[in-house]
């Protein structure tokens, strides 16, 4: 009785953690065109997003319809950039005009910063709490469309 009693004292004392699952739950608004697929990199640092480095997460989502949410699973908590550009034509690239480099094709960047060049670390950073974080992020126009 004395063991079970003993037992139960020091399982009391022990403090339970649960791991809750961290990730991003990223909403893409204003897709215009039902084609091609969305290219989605997730990145935790300066160096990785503003070097062209590999991601955190990827991602290939087919697009089917023109709001699309895309979930990133088992991240830890932390500061993230997201960037992302619908491939229409299926190339696996972001089609840029030659020389001046703006984007052909529709893409976004976490905040939505105004870009006058390539986006940074940190414009497009945001808090990654643990849970589930919703974001939003509207589809640009690409340059050929905006005219």
């Amino acid at each position: 009785m004395k063991k079970l009693f003993l037992l139960l004292v020091v399982l009391a004392s022990i403090d339970v953690v649960y791991a809750e699952t961290t990730s991003i739950a990223l909403k893409v608004t204003g897709i215009e065109h039902i084609e091609g697929n969305l290219m989605l990199a997730l990145y935790d640092s300066a160096d990785s997003f503003n070097n062209d480095k590999e991601p955190v997460q990827s991602r290939r989502v087919k697009v089917t319809k023109s709001t699309m949410v895309i979930q990133f699973d088992d991240l830890v908590a932390g500061e993230y950039g997201l960037m992302f550009y619908q491939d229409r034509n299926e190339n696996n690239k972001l089609d840029k005009f030659p020389i001046l480099g703006i984007p052909l094709e529709p893409y976004g960047v976490s905040n939505n910063p105004k870009l006058l060049g390539p986006p940074s670390f940190k414009n497009a950073r945001f808090k990654v709490v643990e849970g589930v974080n919703e974001i939003h992020i509207p589809l640009s126009k690409a340059e050929e469309e905006s005219e």
